[in-house]
């Protein structure tokens, strides 16, 4: 039986930052790499897509793509190994896990103990219930990469973030793509929705909002919508969406740790029902992105540091992005979870055609209380930098008003952002007014 300070489960983003985090204060620590290497996992399909995008956009994408893809995915696999094997405290093991104990985990025909255990697992595809699925060979983020060449024609079934990048890339390359997604509104501003629909179209992407499909056959796919019946065709069909943490495998019953088949229970410090035992990235509402998951990883060793000075998780905050042709991102609460939680209190600061973009419209919304950022979105050129702005503003608890001392890159921008703080200080020296204004004369009343 051997002795750790903590047992890391998972060699994710999350993972791996969290272990060197405490290997480097002088803790024991081991990471539990459980992964199949049969199959790229969701972090490095998301690398892959980076690697694909960049060699799309030159002017003769080799033919080869997937095969540099897939080389540059185990160099820096093979760089980071290295760069693990090297830090002192740190000891990696891979195979398969299972608690048997909140304090104990076997792997292999070893037991293992610690005080403390941080699960960050890898996401798995959870199959949807389509009729015929089950009789087809289907493309997933961990074997698309596998493949040898760009398919001529393919089908996704669900949109998000990273379907939408993936699908750029491809029509850069030559192949037909079609994206079906069975809900209306992806988008819950449908501005966002209709420039998205259009930049897509642009872009050659067929994207059919509203669809529930029926049937899948072999490069076939029908749906409804509407109470009308239609098929699409492609030589390749590849499920992009439903992806849920692979938490099956670790027999969590015998740590008495709570969860569903979806998610682990986790409280806002991270903690599970065991609170000596930590998860990361185990929801499935979890951001997937590995610059959300190493934040949240930090945040659990400083909770198991620091138990007095707790933080409380804000990972469903964080700005997250779409950077292609265009660019889409946003942070902190959309308009209905921010009027949800602040009803009439919520200020809501709207600008349109802000930026130097001729074919397309641009938009963003910020949504304020009590002078406070609570979450903005932003569309067009420049977007990530914007978002990114909003969202240290909103960490820092900075009010909206002090934008205007801030210096932008890009100086249209700068007076864009200015321009918006005005309006509201505006609004708000206004809305006191008012308030003082009735104060005063109900007290002249009594």
């Amino acid at each position: 039986m051997q002795q750790f300070d903590i047992i890391i489960i998972g060699k994710t983003p999350a993972g791996i930052a969290a272990a060197v985090e405490n290997a480097q204060a002088g803790k024991k620590t081991l990471i539990v790499d459980y992964a199949n290497s049969s199959t790229i996992t969701l972090h490095a399909a998301k690398k892959s897509i980076q690697i694909l995008s960049n060699l799309s956009k030159e002017k003769d994408p080799p033919k080869d793509t997937f095969t540099k893809v897939q080389l540059q995915i185990q160099q820096d696999y093979i760089q980071e190994s290295k760069r693990l094997e090297e830090e002192k405290n740190l000891y990696i093991i891979k195979d398969s896990v299972q608690f048997i104990s909140p304090t104990q985990i076997s792997i292999g025909c070893d037991i293992f103990t610690a005080k403390k255990f941080i699960i960050a697992l890898e996401s798995i595809l959870e199959i949807p219930a389509i009729n015929g699925l089950d009789t087809i060979s289907y493309l997933t983020f961990q074997n698309f990469f596998l493949q040898k060449s760009i398919p001529q024609s393919i089908i996704f079934i669900g949109c998000g973030a990273i379907t939408l990048e993936l699908s750029e890339v491809l029509a850069r390359l030559g192949c037909q793509v079609i994206i079906l997604e069975q809900k209306e509104n992806i988008f819950t501003d449908p501005r966002i929705q209709k420039n998205i629909q259009t930049k897509l179209k642009d872009a050659g992407i067929k994207l059919i909002t509203g669809a529930t499909i029926t049937h899948v056959e072999p490069e076939c796919i029908t749906y409804k919508k509407q109470d009308s019946q239609y098929t699409v065709k492609a030589k390749k069909i590849m499920i992009a969406d439903n992806y849920i943490p692979d938490i099956e495998q670790l027999n969590l019953k015998k740590a008495n740790i709570e969860y569903t088949k979806q998610e682990i229970t986790i409280n806002e410090y991270l903690q599970t029902s065991q609170k000596n035992i930590f998860a990361v990235g185990c929801t499935k509402n979890s951001i997937n992105s590995a610059y959300a998951s190493i934040i949240e990883g930090y945040l659990a060793i400083w909770n198991i540091k620091f138990p007095w000075l707790k933080r409380k998780s804000d990972s469903h905050c964080l700005p997250q992005a779409i950077v292609e042709d265009w660019e889409y991102a946003f942070c902190g609460l959309d308009e209905i979870q921010a009027l949800h939680k602040f009803g009439k209190n919520l200020k809501i600061y709207e600008l349109t055609n802000f930026l130097p973009d001729t074919e397309h419209e641009s938009l963003m919304k910020i949504f304020c209380y009590k002078g406070y950022i609570v979450g903005a979105w932003c569309l067009g050129n420049h977007a990530n930098s914007i978002i990114d702005l909003l969202y240290f503003m909103h960490t820092m608890k900075i009010p909206l008003k002090k934008i205007r001392h801030t210096l932008q890159e890009f100086p249209l921008i700068g007076e864009t952002l200015y321009t918006l703080t005005r309006t509201a200080r505006k609004k708000i020296k206004l809305h006191k007014l008012l308030v003082n204004f009735f104060r005063k004369k109900s007290r002249l009343k009594v």
